[in-house]
């Protein structure tokens, strides 16, 4: 009943430090899915607009220069998220502490105490290095 990975190589030290093995047990023994997501999230019309031109330029949609400004505004309003999701079920959490950061209705809690319980990450003193 293995279930799905859908994080990159790079991305295992960091989900190992915040979780210890607890994912790895959800994923390979009960089912579950986890990922990590990434958007670049701003109100901001202005960064909107230059986001959009960025990503335009990389994708050869348009033609234009690739600008340091660039590359600024799109490190500076990416948020990257881990979920953890089993059919309807989904959990975001953070990419840079580890806690719940929303959860579906009905999400098992089991699972969250689990998460709360075994995860490094919600230790009293964090995860250690």
């Amino acid at each position: 009943m293995t279930g799905f990975w859908g994080i990159l190589e790079h991305d295992v030290d960091q989900m190992v430090h915040l979780y210890g093995e607890l994912i790895d047990d959800l994923v390979e023994n009960q089912g579950w899915t986890f990922d990590k997501e990434i958007e670049w999230v701003t109100n901001d019309p202005k960064t909107q607009a230059l986001l959009k031109e960025a990503w335009a330029i990389l994708a050869d949609e348009i033609e234009g220069e690739y600008t340091d400004e660039h590359q600024e505004v799109i490190e500076e309003t990416q948020v990257e998220k881990w979920t953890l999701s089993n059919d309807t079920h989904v959990m975001t959490l953070s990419y840079s502490n580890g806690h719940i950061l929303d959860t579906s209705v009905g999400f098992p809690e089991y699972i969250i105490q689990r998460i709360k319980l075994e995860s490094p990450c919600y230790r009293a003193d964090g995860p250690k290095d």
